[in-house]
């Protein structure tokens, strides 16, 4: 194990040591506060106050290894909820507080017993030290410390830099001060503040308009849940939040952020409309473009690709039902989300809509925040929607087309802001050979090790995909290929390590190979780097294989 790594360890150790320390005060202060609130049944804002406690202990609880505490605490905040919701909080008593009582006890009984907290005995992303600033960075709101510090470590082993918050005031500093690619938020913050509008202020801040938001809550009602999605959620997370569920919920909060600027394209005859449209949409950054004349609509959208299209149904010469009929038989336009906007709003005309294909029906007058809600939600379903149908079944790697999709951003982006780019290519070593002697199933075996430990390696910003067959790629970015040559070669050591068993149960080991290259120095094109890595990873093989090659020999 690395020092990194042991280092992750020993603080993950130390802070929930420090937690079970304070468990019993924090029980305590749970008992005082549930007694307050069944001696006065007649005070609301007591019930609520205990409802904050325990709700605080619930989500921390299970992450630092004390799950049975952690159920305690749902049970008694659910009985809560249960008493809240009656007319009369004596109502439902004699049944909610002996369940309370018992709950509380069942969470001081497992104070003896608490199961220990480990983390998975892993190696730490290989990205050399001098890169590690090159990071995703996250706003998390939350009050409780404790779970900051948790989640912080967590994203430490990601190598993603958790930016914490207590509160509302210190969040919105935060967004106006610094770069975030996502937010994450707890559903409870205090007693005098809520995270759902918190969310609409972090959105109204400079440069965050479209930028995504998780909420995090040991409450995964459906009430909550709703709220949650009316303030624009992207995601709710429950807690406890595992760390191969943190990963997933980053890679989707950041595949949304670091799409382009939001495109919509608007096709209707009334000019007038449409200049409103744009207006309200390029208020919170979207890249509104307009189309008046209906016959003309495959000709924009091939020239602007927009992310979403907003149709009138009744135009001049063209109807919007045809339109939409005619994109859903084309393979390019056929998943482009269209939202209808028009006067229309019998039943007949709404069935019709959809019946033709439409994603969306808005009817017109709209008010300003429907319309950009409305688009923000569409686009954000279809981006992610995409992002599953762009990776490998298998592997779970993107596909070749939206690899290379991906990098040529990577190398636009690289191009104007003067960066490194190294690219990779990596072979499976006799993978046929594999496939011949173990078995097809071993070799499947061999390439989701690959992916898996591919996947979690290196830094969430680098792109890895399957480029086919046993054939993969990566793409490091502000990184030269002197910086990758060392952290691949670790990778190509440590995948060797791994065992693997065939159908038969024999024993077997599998090694890849690296051919490298760098923008700028190889090449500037994709074509050009594709051509150095690919002859690079040749010579590699003629080496002996199971290696890294970086540089031409001299």
């Amino acid at each position: 194990m690395s020092q990194d790594m042991s280092q992750l360890s020993n603080t993950l150790s130390a802070l929930k040591q420090k937690y079970r320390s304070e468990l019993p005060g924090r029980l305590t202060e749970v008992a005082k506060a549930i007694a307050l609130g069944k001696a006065n049944p007649d005070k609301a804002n007591l019930r609520e106050q205990a409802r904050f406690v325990v709700h605080k202990l619930r989500g921390t609880a299970t992450s630092y290894g004390f799950p049975k505490i952690g159920e305690a605490m749902a049970v008694i905040e659910e009985e809560i909820l249960h008493l809240a919701i009656a007319d009369n909080a004596s109502i439902g008593s004699e049944s909610a507080w002996p369940k309370i009582d018992q709950a509380l006890q069942e969470a001081l009984t497992s104070l003896n017993d608490a199961d220990d907290f480990s983390i998975a005995d892993s190696e730490p992303l290989l990205m050399p030290e001098s890169q590690s600033r090159n990071v995703a960075s996250i706003m998390v709101v939350d009050d409780d410390e404790e779970f900051l510090a948790y989640i912080q470590e967590l994203g430490h082993q990601k190598l993603i830099a958790m930016i914490p918050a207590r509160n509302s005031e210190e969040a919105l500093q935060i967004a106006e001060t610094s770069h975030l690619d996502a937010v994450m938020l707890d559903v409870m913050l205090g007693s005098n503040e809520t995270s759902f509008e918190l969310a609409n202020a972090i959105r109204q801040s400079s440069g965050n308009a479209n930028i995504p938001i998780a909420f995090i809550s040991a409450d995964s009602s459906v009430t909550s849940r709703v709220a949650a999605a009316k303030a624009g959620a992207t995601l709710y997370l429950a807690k406890p939040i595992e760390p191969v569920i943190l990963e997933d919920a980053v890679h989707q909060l950041l595949s949304l952020r670091q799409l382009e600027q939001i495109r919509i394209l608007v096709c209707d005859d009334d000019a007038d409309l449409c200049h409103h449209v744009k207006l309200l949409l390029e208020s919170v950054g979207m890249n509104v473009q307009v189309q008046n004349d209906p016959s003309r609509i495959m000709e924009t959208l091939q020239e602007t690709t927009p992310d979403l299209l907003l149709l009138d149904v009744m135009m001049p010469g063209v109807n919007g039902l045809d339109v939409c009929r005619m994109l859903r038989t084309s393979s390019r336009f056929r998943h482009l989300p269209i939202i209808f906007i028009t006067s229309q709003t019998s039943l007949d005309a709404r069935v019709a809509a959809f019946e033709s294909g439409a994603d969306d029906y808005l009817p017109k007058p709209f008010a300003k925040q429907e319309l950009i809600s409305r688009v923000q939600v569409r686009v954000e379903r279809a981006h992610l929607l995409k992002d599953r149908m762009d990776k490998d079944a298998l592997t779970g790697l993107w596909l070749r087309r939206a690899f290379v999709e991906r990098l040529t951003i990577m190398l636009a982006t690289a191009k104007r802001l003067h960066f490194p780019v190294t690219f990779g290519i990596i072979d499976v070593d006799h993978f046929k050979q594999i496939n011949d002697t173990y078995g097809h199933l071993a070799g499947d075996s061999v390439l989701a090790g690959f992916s898996g430990l591919i996947s979690q390696r290196f830094r969430i910003v680098d792109i890895r995909g399957r480029w086919g067959g046993d054939e993969f790629v990566v793409a490091f970015q502000k990184a030269d290929h002197k910086q990758m040559h060392q952290a691949m070669a670790k990778f190509v050591s440590e995948f060797h390590q791994i065992p693997f068993e065939s159908e038969k149960g024999e024993q077997f080991h599998a090694s890849c190979t690296v051919g490298l290259a760098s923008f700028p120095e190889d090449g500037e094109s994709m074509h050009e780097l594709l051509t150095q890595a690919d002859r690079r990873l040749y010579l590699a093989k003629e080496n002996g294989r199971n290696c890294v090659v970086s540089e031409d020999p001299a």
